[in-house]
Parts: structure tokens; C-alpha cells; sequence
């Protein structure tokens, strides 16, 4: 799949670097990601047709992901998507 940018959830907290306060919970925050100089990023992903009688076809995909880069890392994010690189 090509891409020119993602986002990804993280928890406010982690992205603060510190802990979560003793009756505080846990909120979300979207971070944007996208390249400098904007650019298409090529992503792994896996993908499926379902078909069903006198249905239509259903195409769903999911991106591949593995450990943080750092600046995801940095944001407290424990996941990123795999880049193919050319």
C-alpha cells in the first residue's frame, strides 16, 4: 500500500513520560506521522477477499507492524507499521 503518512494512538501518559496519576485514566492521543520532505511510503500489509452468495465482495487488509522506530518509541507508541524500503 502506498502512503504519504499515518497516525498512530498513543497513551497521554507514556507520550509525557511519566506515570499515570492515582485516579487518573488513561487518555488517547493521535499522533500524525509523515516524512519530511513529503514523500510515498510503501507499506506491508496482508490482505483478503471474502466472498459469500449474493453478497458483495468484502476486501479487507491489515499493515504489517514490529517494534517502534525511535521517534515512535519517543511518543510512546509500542508499535509501528513496516516501511518497504526500494
Amino acid at each position: 500500500m502506498v502512503i504519504t503518512g499515518f497516525y498512530e494512538n498513543a497513551p497521554l501518559h507514556l507520550y509525557e513520560h511519566r506515570e499515570l496519576g492515582p485516579d487518573e485514566k488513561a487518555k488517547n492521543l493521535v499522533l500524525e506521522f509523515d516524512p519530511e520532505p513529503s514523500s510515498n511510503m510503501l507499506v506491508a500489509c496482508i490482505w483478503d477477499r471474502w466472498t459469500r452468495p449474493n453478497e458483495p465482495d468484502l476486501y479487507s487488509f491489515a499493515a504489517i507492524t514490529d517494534e517502534p522506530l525511535p521517534e515512535v518509541a519517543a511518543t510512546g507508541h509500542q508499535r509501528t507499521i513496516i516501511t518497504i524500503q526500494e
